[in-house]
């Protein structure tokens, strides 16, 4: 491990050092240009999948054994108020603010 980046610190301050900066910086760029077309296409399903899993579990609690115990029920709230609020802050999410 330690020759591996020893031979990068060499190759990044040696001779080759305008290829591999440029490489490194081309490397960036392609990431920087490829993300939303990666978000749209791969991760917005891993984010759907995690949604729905949230809500089968949410459905599958017993609300009336909330409902009559008061500190499940600000647990309870206190989960649902941060899931909103999660949501609201999210990559992706669209403003509905100025739509009605």
């Amino acid at each position: 491990m330690d020759s591996l980046i020893k031979k990068l610190v060499e190759i990044a301050t040696g001779k080759k050092a305008k290829i591999f900066w440029a490489a490194i910086l081309t490397i960036i760029v392609l990431l920087v240009v490829l993300y939303p077309y990666i978000d749209a296409n791969f991760l917005v399903f891993s984010r759907i999948n995690k949604r729905i899993d949230i809500l089968e579990r949410i459905t599958q609690l017993d609300l009336d054994k909330i409902d009559t115990n008061l500190a499940l029920q600000e647990e309870y709230n206190s989960i649902i108020g941060e899931i909103s609020a999660i949501q609201e802050k999210s990559v992706g999410t669209i403003n509905k603010a100025g739509y009605k």
